[in-house]
């Protein structure tokens, strides 16, 4: 697995793979697939806490926790000052869940190291705002590793929905 506890939440690399111009990065099998559903639906990790257990809610905040928890050290992981790295896709579909639980951050076909090469292929949805610009401008607009922040924190905010807001933005 990992060299240290940042790294453990990457996923780890099997080999490459190359058909013409195309290569290809293998990773492991993840026995938890990709987190989208948890995100998506956040209401997943709810209907999965039994209805009588005692402090449901209590469980169901961990476990959103330790999924925000994990998702956050992976990033945290690529974007520490010797590495600087950009995953330009990171995005639920590319965070696994292996089969105790644990998240971590794989599939970097894209990655770089500093600010966004031309080459952006993710989900608009996913996109930060300087993301935007860059795919508006055709380019001319850097996009560094707060791309990747940003949409860390859209999944958290996915995962809590209102919950995670002071109660002055709850009110209708």
């Amino acid at each position: 697995s990992g060299d240290g506890a940042g790294r453990d939440y990457i996923a780890d690399f099997n080999g490459a793979v190359r058909s013409g111009d195309t290569l290809v990065l293998t990773m492991p099998f993840y026995e938890g697939g990709n987190i989208e559903p948890y995100i998506s639906n956040s209401n997943l990790i709810d209907d999965a806490v039994d209805q009588d257990i005692d402090h449901r809610d209590d469980v169901i905040k961990a476990a959103k926790l330790s999924l925000v928890h994990d998702i956050l050290k992976g990033l945290q992981y690529m974007q520490e000052s010797d590495r600087q790295c950009v995953h330009h896709d990171f995005r639920a579909m590319n965070l696994f869940m292996d089969g105790n639980g644990k998240v971590v951050t794989g599939d970097f076909g894209t990655i770089s190291q500093g600010t966004r090469s031309p080459n952006v292929q993710d989900t608009p949805l996913s996109h930060s705002p300087e993301a935007a610009r860059f795919l508006e401008t055709g380019g001319n607009e850097p996009v560094t590793n707060r791309t990747d922040t940003f949409t860390g924190g859209r999944m958290a905010l996915a995962l809590f929905g209102r919950d995670i807001l002071p109660s002055t933005f709850n009110a209708a």
